[in-house]
């Protein structure tokens, strides 16, 4: 605050105190904030009701953000966008966050970005009716039918977006492609893999069908909350979330999460 020392003291300490309180006095009540409609399980899926999917979101990153925000008297609106659009919207200042990113350069130059916050193991699957892929290196990927995910960042695979076909937008579909021939593995992360059993019933990790594999020297995948630069309180609610997610550390709150969410 200009002129804060010339103050006096008794004054320039009080509003010194005050600082914090005003700076999250400018977010809203309620954060809007986006995720993947394609589900994202166990961290972000749609309930089921009868076996079909309701309005109602839930999952670990749900939960988690909640309690971030609760701390501090502000409410999340969470919606399942599709990923693209999600980002764009998040980017164009029409969301005001979005959650279960991991980073790329682009991402990196166009939000604000959160402490990590969960991380994941990235594995290739193949089907168990063929010889199983040579994989004992990333490199060896180059060598594969590799088939992904629609948006997803393949960064930690070391491969470009065109080397891969991304044409699928939920994993049940890719494996399917596996099982037809179309590619030779698939790539996803072991949790979302398992987390599918929350909402048809199938954990890919232990399916009869298929195998994996953790590709020796990646390390382990990290997801951030990413904040849009357009709205005005983006630098409170970055302080806040990453503020949220270092009180998470190792608390009785997160491992309550854990259990819930991420135990199989």
């Amino acid at each position: 605050m200009p002129g804060l020392s010339r103050l006096a003291p008794w004054l320039a300490a009080v509003l010194s105190c005050l600082l914090p309180t005003l700076a999250q006095a400018q977010l809203p009540r309620v954060i809007q904030v986006c995720s993947k409609a394609s589900e994202w399980p166990p961290y972000v899926y749609f309930v089921r009701k009868d076996g079909l999917p309701t309005p109602e979101v839930q999952g670990y990153s749900v939960q988690y953000l909640k309690a971030v925000l609760a701390a501090q008297g502000v409410q999340a609106h969470i919606e399942l966008l599709p990923w693209r659009r999600c980002q764009q919207d998040v980017a164009a200042g029409r969301v005001d966050m979005l959650l279960d990113a991991s980073l790329n350069e682009e991402r990196r130059d166009t939000f604000l970005v959160s402490r990590v916050y969960y991380q994941m193991t990235d594995v290739y699957f193949y089907a168990k009716d063929k010889p199983p892929p040579a994989i004992a290196s990333v490199a060896d990927l180059h060598r594969q039918a590799v088939c992904g995910l629609t948006g997803a960042n393949f960064g930690n695979y070391g491969l470009r977006e065109a080397e891969v076909d991304a044409s699928t937008a939920s994993l049940p579909l890719a494996m399917e492609k596996l099982k037809a021939g179309r590619c030779t593995v698939v790539l996803a992360r072991l949790e979302i893999a398992a987390g599918h059993r929350l909402i048809n019933g199938v954990d890919y990790s232990r399916n009869p069908n298929f195998g994996w594999g953790q590709i020796p020297g990646t390390a382990p995948a990290a997801f951030h909350m990413l904040v849009s630069k357009r709205v005005p309180y983006a630098q409170e609610l970055l302080t806040v979330l990453d503020q949220g997610i270092a009180g998470m550390a190792g608390s009785r709150q997160e491992e309550v999460l854990v259990r819930e969410f991420l135990m199989r």
